[in-house]
């Protein structure tokens, strides 16, 4: 899970919650479309393109808003910026598990979740040149939950992950620091903090 810094949220959206009649009472199906829009673009730009939970790669098309503390428990906090993110699988394929935030659902437990937010989110997690990925400190119950909570140990993002580590294991270190950095586009590497334990530590 890679640090979220958060930026300001877009201009278009804070000039529509100020506008808003009903703002007594946030609801993030009100806010139009193309607001809607705006904030996902915001939101896939902070993160570097990548999801904000198991840094997949990601865009528009294949990801969608998500809002770290649910709807369903927070309603106060469905318009707030720092509690919107973006998670990846916008729609499930036929058989396609269930990760990341649709997953985790209307779950919520602020000592259990770890938030891409934290300044120590990188280190909580463990990964192997094999995909695995497992608490670094093995009395860590908020990262052990985390996991099993966004299934971020499925076989299909264990592969993944160890497709991304086997691409550049041929690589020199000085080769693949330059691919981590974030590029010109604003993207990160997917997969980030996998291959920054694996192969640069």
């Amino acid at each position: 899970m890679k640090r979220i810094t958060k930026g300001t949220e877009p201009d278009e959206f804070s000039r529509w919650k100020e506008k808003d009649r009903m703002a007594h009472r946030p609801n993030w199906n009100r806010v139009p479309p193309k607001t809607r829009q705006r904030v996902h673009e915001s939101l896939i730009r902070e993160q570097g393109f990548i999801c904000c939970y198991c840094e997949r790669s990601i865009k528009i098309e294949t990801s969608h808003v998500e809002h770290f503390r649910p709807v369903a428990k927070f309603r106060n906090e469905q318009l707030n910026y720092n509690n919107l993110h973006c998670s990846c699988q916008r729609e499930l394929s036929a058989g396609e598990p269930r990760h990341c935030g649709y997953l985790k659902g209307s779950w919520f437990d602020e000592k259990l979740l770890v938030s891409p937010m934290s300044p120590s989110c990188e280190t909580r997690f463990g990964f192997t040149g094999n995909g695995d990925i497992f608490p670094r400190c093995q009395t860590d119950g908020g990262a052990k939950t985390t996991i099993r909570k966004l299934g971020l140990d499925l076989p299909k993002l264990r592969a993944l992950r160890a497709a991304a580590v086997d691409g550049l294991y041929d690589l020199a270190k000085d080769d693949i620091r330059q691919i981590m950095k974030r590029q010109a586009n604003g993207k990160f590497q997917q997969f980030h903090t996998t291959i920054m334990q694996v192969l640069l530590a």
